[in-house]
């Protein structure tokens, strides 16, 4: 939707001038990573867990990116700690994952203690979310399994 469009263009501002073609190129992936235990705790064990994680997901969207580049499309995915792209260059604003469930998702997203928690539907506030970007089309992020 354009409204997002308008959300997430300035991150990526040196590659997408014009909100416009933002929206009409990139398709948005959310990724849901399950955890073994409630991240909505401030414990060592679920620090551990968000580290664990997202080391996670920088390998499958590294990995990812490789594949979707070599069919020549872009791709960048979004250090959910920063809000800054991994490989483009930093744009007028930072990218929040929470905003971006907020406005594509019928999630429930709370605060607790500043920090943005999302409860999935099944998962509940046991996982981890993240986000990447891709110009790729559908059909071939199927074909690699996303």
């Amino acid at each position: 939707p354009r409204a997002f469009g308008r959300i997430v263009q300035p991150v990526f501002c040196h590659r997408f001038p014009v909100v416009h073609d933002f929206v009409s190129q990139v398709c948005i992936i959310i990724t849901f990573q399950p955890a073994v235990t409630d991240l909505l705790s401030m414990s060592a064990a679920a620090s551990a867990e968000k580290d664990r994680l997202i080391e996670i997901f920088f390998a499958w969207a590294e990995a990812l990116r490789k594949r979707i580049q070599a069919e020549d499309y872009w791709f960048d995915y979004m250090d959910p700690s920063s809000g800054y792209p991994m490989h483009e260059p930093r744009g007028g604003s930072i990218y929040s994952t929470m905003s971006g469930i907020q406005v594509l998702l019928p999630y429930r997203v709370s605060n607790s203690g500043g920090c943005w928690l999302v409860s999935h539907p099944r998962f509940k506030t046991s996982i981890y979310p993240a986000t990447a970007f891709t110009t790729a089309p559908l059909s071939l992020l199927e074909e690699l399994g996303v």
